[in-house]
């Protein structure tokens, strides 16, 4: 092959490599702190984009306060959030992720209820192991839309009640599409690969591989009132007393 031959192939090589390298995901670790978006006004037109792992915990921050449920308990129902990056939770025992949603007693909790698009991005290092109910990477949520989002690996274990790798309680009438989780997920009671504990959930096109262990598990569901349940697989095993969807 002749220099100018040469030449051209690698030059070619190198224009070809090029989109490879812009579809490779952006990962943000988190440092655990939190920062404000700085884009997007949340609307369904103009979400809330969120840039970086301190921009996730950002959510979780205004959710757990109540910053955004109007003196109530469950945050706007018409706040639409966008994840631009994938994000390394980098868990540990000391050091846990603080669901997004929480339940301490029938007058101490605030919910998610937003519309939450994961942008097919992926949150890595998920780590929780507490005595809390409703726990995930979502903890508890209400009448909220979650799409397109992974949990690839982790753990999510609790000596409470109801433990989900993408929403721990899901009440009112939620919809999850297209997301899956690969981690393990254990609880006192209502453990499920998607969602632990529904009132009423439309799943669509999701997918576990975790292990999935309580006295009451699914591999999709742990329990529901009513789970519309539509082209979704588990894989992972199933350990329960009873047994879920």
């Amino acid at each position: 092959m002749n220099t100018c031959i040469k030449t051209m192939v690698i030059s070619l090589l190198l224009i070809l490599s090029m989109p490879m390298a812009k579809l490779s995901a952006q990962v943000s670790v988190w440092d655990g702190t939190w920062e404000p978006w700085t884009h997007g006004t949340g609307t369904e037109a103009d979400p809330f984009l969120i840039e970086n792992a301190q921009q996730l915990a950002y959510l979780a921050y205004r959710v757990n306060n109540g910053l955004d449920a109007s003196g109530g308990h469950v945050s706007n129902h018409d706040l639409h959030y966008k994840l631009m990056v994938d994000v390394n939770l980098n868990g540990s025992n000391s050091f846990q992720w603080d669901p997004i949603g929480y339940w301490n007693s029938n007058a101490n909790y605030h919910c998610f209820g937003g519309q939450f698009d994961g942008n097919n991005h992926t949150i890595l290092g998920l780590f929780i192991n507490s005595s809390a109910q409703r726990v995930g990477f979502f903890g508890y949520v209400n009448g909220a839309t979650i799409e397109s989002l992974g949990v690839n690996g982790g753990s999510i274990t609790t000596t409470g009640q109801y433990a989900g790798g993408i929403i721990g309680v899901a009440d009112e009438t939620c919809v999850i599409t297209n997301c899956y989780n690969t981690g393990n997920v254990s609880s006192s009671y209502s453990s499920g690969g998607i969602v632990g504990n529904a009132d009423t959930a439309n799943i669509t096109n999701c997918y576990n591989t975790g292990n999935v262990s309580s006295s009451l598990s699914g591999g999709i569901v742990g329990y529901a009132v009513t789970a519309n349940i539509t082209n979704c697989y588990n894989t992972g095993n199933v350990s329960s007393s009873l047994s879920g969807g």
